[in-house]
């Protein structure tokens, strides 16, 4: 690169994240598929932390094909000019072998920023809904502590900016406020649900509610049970067998690729139990999950199924939109006029 291109470069970036700071107005809506992350990195030091990058972005969902929970794009520093409305930016520096792209974008996004770490975090520098990090270190070796050390956060940041994304398209889609009302008069929740959402069979003296919308089919099952079913994820699943062979008989829970994660929301730890299903009367199946809501100052728990059928295409959009619908359930009070209740652990 040329000294001119690369002065442009710096004159670009310094003016964009300042101006990007100052004129919230003015900001563009953040682009690009929910789950990717474009990552900024020079040519000299890509190959020394790619290993480490690729372990942080390994996690997949079987559905039942492994699909990436993120999708990865490698660009280098100079790009920046053409990429900066990409929903999730993820800047990349070693001091150690010294580059001048690399480190000069790093510096300029850590002195908009006002941070000075090694591992740093902004938000709608570019474009609305949109997250930049930053990972810096001082060689390979450091990077990976940095990475390790930080690991739970980095992603939280970026998987937050996601269902921030997700949740405004779900809402774009316009709600179904009769069926939602009906849910929170059942359940004692409030939830977002697209307008396409229709009963397919519900039960409210024992607390049952299979809601679908049709092709690419998504379900949403509801049910309350016992929280002394729900201590531990192995009682969890043998609970969640006998429910649906109980409500739905034609779905069935397939043992392979359980899985299991904390969903941190707000004040709320809300567990997850995820897996692949068969339904009996399509000779079909695919993922799913169940959050598990403990109801405050009561011994039942709210449990919310999400399911996907798509054959032959993926499927992780569309579990993630379920999966957003249901983080955001609020647990309302019994009493009428209370504002909604968080649980607490």
């Amino acid at each position: 690169m040329s000294y001119f291109k690369k002065l442009s470069m710096s004159i670009f970036i310094a003016l964009l994240v300042l101006f990007g700071l100052t004129t919230c107005d003015y900001r563009p809506e953040s682009i690009g598929n929910f789950n990717n992350v474009t990552i900024f990195c020079s040519a000299v030091d890509r190959p020394l932390i790619e290993v480490t990058i690729d372990s942080l972005f390994a996690d997949v969902i079987y559905t039942p094909q492994p699909e990436p929970v993120f999708n990865i794009e490698w660009r280098l520093p100079e790009e920046i000019q053409k990429l900066d409305r990409r929903s999730a930016l993820l800047v990349i520096s070693l001091s150690q072998p010294a580059d001048i792209t690399g480190d000069r974008l790093f510096q300029r996004f850590a002195e908009a920023a006002g941070q000075d770490g090694q591992v740093m975090s902004a938000r709608d520098i570019f474009a609305r809904n949109q997250v930049f990090v930053g990972i810096r270190g001082e060689d390979a070796i450091d990077f990976q502590i940095q990475v390790d050390t930080n690991r739970e956060w980095i992603l939280q940041e970026l998987h937050a900016n996601h269902d921030e994304r997700l949740l405004n398209y779900v809402l774009s889609k316009r709600l179904n406020p009769g069926l939602m009302d009906t849910v929170k008069q059942v359940f004692n929740i409030d939830m977002p649900l697209q307008r396409d959402f229709v009963t397919i069979r519900e039960n409210v003296e024992s607390k049952f509610l299979w809601l679908g919308r049709s092709f690419p089919y998504r379900w949403l099952i509801f049910h309350e049970d016992a929280d002394s079913n729900h201590v531990d994820p192995f009682t969890s699943w043998e609970s969640l067998v006998d429910l649906f062979a109980a409500t739905v008989p034609s779905i069935s829970l397939d043992s392979r690729h359980q899985d299991k994660e904390i969903i941190k929301k707000d004040l709320q730890n809300i567990r997850m139990i995820r897996g692949l299903y068969g339904h009996e009367d399509s000779q079909t199946g695919g993922p799913f999950f169940t959050a598990i809501f403990k109801r405050p100052d009561s011994d039942r728990v709210l449990l919310v199924s999400g399911f996907v059928n798509n054959p032959g295409h993926e499927k992780i959009f569309l579990l993630k939109q379920l999966e957003v619908m249901v983080k955001n359930i609020d647990l309302v009070s019994e009493v009428d006029g209370l504002e909604p209740v968080a649980e607490k652990n």
